[in-house]
């Protein structure tokens, strides 16, 4: 089996392309610092979006230490990537208006910029409210 792959120009980082293409993303020690402080950001906007109850204590409890967990791993993109697609499941599910989910929205966006992921493929919902 042989894979003819054209692309035309491609930059950034973490990019993997063709068949069974797979990429570790490292991050620096200031990138790990930056997420830790997006992190907090994260909760802050979680906590003040009106959400339910069971919304919010779902988000914070499940999916935002499972990011906590990932950043103290040597390749924290998977964990990050599923705790990611995890807030925007739950949140487009939810009946919560779409303004009071921007800044959540917003947060996820620069999380998944910083290891690599497009917040298009990873949280699709929440990249529709930006």
């Amino acid at each position: 089996m042989s894979d003819e792959i054209k692309t035309g120009d491609i930059t950034g980082t973490g990019i993997a392309v063709g068949h069974g293409a797979r990429v570790q993303v490292k991050i620096t020690v200031e990138q790990k610092q930056e997420m830790r402080n997006l992190v907090s950001e994260l909760k802050e906007a979680i906590s003040s979006a009106n959400l339910s109850n069971r919304v919010e204590t779902s988000i914070l409890e499940r999916s935002v230490p499972k990011i906590e967990q990932a950043l103290e791993s040597p390749d924290p993109k998977s964990g990050i990537e599923t705790a990611l697609s995890r807030i925007n499941n739950v949140l487009k599910n939810t009946d919560t208006t779409t303004g009071s989910l921007k800044r959540i929205a917003n947060t996820v966006a620069k999380l998944a910029g910083i290891i690599g992921l497009g917040v298009k493929k990873v949280a699709p919902y929440l990249a529709g409210l930006l």
